[in-house]
């Protein structure tokens, strides 16, 4: 049992707020309740930090002192302490009224308990499964910093069912990265996020409300390959030009005409820099007004796209023949974000319903799938 005292409490009431942590719980995420401990002993505030979320508190036990990995995010309730009755003695009648009192709200939590687990097992076939555990992708949605574009259980559920048709299995951490302030948005801060995760959701809603957003998975191996690719063409690019520079210096020694050559040689380097700068400066204007942040297409071939209007999932990897896909394209151009839906498909425009919007926000979650 973990109480939290809340000590800034001005109407002095002396609330206790508490968690009852179970020891399955302390096993999945540390092993053991000694390896808990241990963190916990030296000096348990290190470890610990308090949040406030639409009038609820939670404890947040993070793995290390830098707090930047949490353990646990436990939702705390007030405490109230229950008198322990002992029912089998009972010699008075004081005692007996007290007992009988005791055993109604006994019965009432048992009742609430049942409504519980009953609300629970709605939930599971409501995300269209039997898997004993699914309410908690209900926790995971009701505990969402932002409702904004995902604005409904069915919503958070269509992420899910895209989750499970891919991997075989659910999402068992959805955090959010990043999200746009109305017309304000960080491209730097955006791109730092994105390389950082391997799984991420992106969602928008445009200035018509249109919702939709893709799964995007990182390819490390073909990024890896690109990498090498990129170092050997230099390599092989460096080479060349010491080969064609050593014959050059040969041919001019014979016609004894090095230094003429070397003058026009120095010359033709300096108008390949002035070209290259030139181009360079042209190139770095034209970035500042367009740049694309995200492309659908762009991650590897387990991907989906989705639309929350339709409540529909377009996935990559549906191996039938012509399966086409719609993918779409956000474009940061003068520091507004515009969303293009791409043409080349033949199916129309099953996201945004024509080709090209206004983003009004934009959401971006880093993802862990698995059993929950």
């Amino acid at each position: 049992m973990i109480k939290c005292y809340k000590i800034n409490d001005k109407s002095n009431n002396n609330e206790v707020y508490s968690y009852k942590l179970t020891k399955d719980e302390i096993i999945k995420t540390c092993g053991s309740h000694s390896n808990l401990m241990k963190k916990l002993n030296p000096n348990a505030t290190d470890y610990l930090g308090i949040q406030e979320y639409n009038n609820s508190l939670s404890l947040i036990i993070f793995s290390d002192e830098n707090k930047e990995k949490k353990l646990f995010r436990l939702p705390l309730k007030k405490f109230i302490e229950e008198n322990e009755i002992d029912v089998d003695n009972i010699n008075n009648l004081p005692e007996a009224i007290k007992a009988i009192k005791f055993l109604i709200k006994e019965y009432n939590k048992l009742k609430k308990d049942f409504e519980e687990y009953k609300a629970k097992m709605e939930i599971n076939f409501s995300y269209n499964s039997l898997y004993s555990e699914a309410y908690k992708l209900d926790n995971m949605y009701n505990n969402l910093s932002s409702k904004d574009i995902i604005q409904s259980k069915r919503d958070f559920y269509l992420i899910n069912q895209g989750i499970q048709h891919l991997f075989k299995n659910n999402i068992v951490v959805f955090e959010q990265e990043y999200k746009s302030q109305m017309l304000d948005f960080n491209d730097k801060i955006f791109d730092k996020m994105f390389q950082n995760s391997e799984n991420l959701i992106l969602i928008i809603i445009t200035q018509d409300n249109r919702r939709f957003g893709a799964f995007w998975k990182k390819n490390i191996k073909k990024e890896n390959n690109i990498n090498n690719m990129e170092i050997n063409n230099i390599k092989s690019q460096k080479i060349n030009r010491l080969e064609i520079y050593r014959d050059n210096v040969v041919q001019c020694q014979i016609n004894r005409n090095f230094r003429n050559y070397q003058n026009k040689f120095e010359n033709y380097n300096q108008n390949n820099y002035n070209l290259t700068n030139n181009y360079t400066s042209n190139k770095m204007v034209y970035n500042d007004e367009k740049k694309v942040i995200f492309n659908s297409t762009s991650s590897g071939k387990d991907y989906f796209v989705f639309s929350f209007d339709s409540s529909e999932i377009f996935y990559s990897n549906n191996y039938l023949p012509y399966n086409i896909i719609p993918s779409f394209s956000i474009i940061l151009s003068r520091r507004i974000l515009i969303v293009k839906e791409n043409t080349e498909n033949t199916i129309g425009y099953k996201l945004n319903g024509m080709p090209q919007s206004n983003i009004k926000q934009i959401e971006l979650y880093s993802i862990q799938y698995g059993s929950l």
